[in-house]
Formats: structure tokens, C-alpha cells, sequence
């Protein structure tokens, strides 16, 4: 019987610590994506960047939130 609650508890343990290195990641990711999104925003406010060269941006931009995304996802299978 308390083989299974230490086998449980390391178990819980460690589903921990990958959900923390997850939400860590996603936290990184997300968090550069909406700062790089801000920069081009304020670019285009003060006429510093064309809106050809904001698109292009954005669109590299959505392109790697996909990619985070994704990321997360297989991230989350892997853990479980």
C-alpha cells in the first residue's frame, strides 16, 4: 500500500514540475510574441516601419504562434 502512494506521489511530483516547465515556456514564448507585436505596433504609430514591411512582420509573427502552439501541444502529450 505505500509503495503505491510513493509511486503516486513522485508521479504527481513530476507532472508538476513538467506543467511548471511548460507554463514557463508558454509564459517565454507568449511573452516575446506580444512585446515584438507592440514594437511594430508602436513602429507603425510613429511612421518608423513601412506597412508592407509591419505586415511582413506580423505575419512571421502569427507564424511563430503557431509554431509556440504547436509546440505546447506535443509538450502536453509528451507530459501525459
Amino acid at each position: 500500500m505505500i509503495a503505491a502512494e510513493e509511486l503516486l506521489s513522485v508521479a504527481a511530483t513530476t507532472a508538476k514540475k513538467q506543467w511548471t516547465a511548460i507554463r514557463d515556456e508558454m509564459t517565454y514564448q507568449l511573452g516575446f510574441i506580444a512585446q515584438k507585436t507592440a514594437k511594430v505596433m508602436a513602429q507603425l504609430v510613429a511612421k518608423t516601419i513601412t506597412v508592407k514591411a509591419a505586415d511582413l512582420t506580423l505575419h512571421l509573427l502569427e507564424l511563430d504562434l503557431n509554431s509556440a502552439l504547436t509546440e505546447f501541444e506535443l509538450l502536453i502529450y509528451a507530459a501525459a
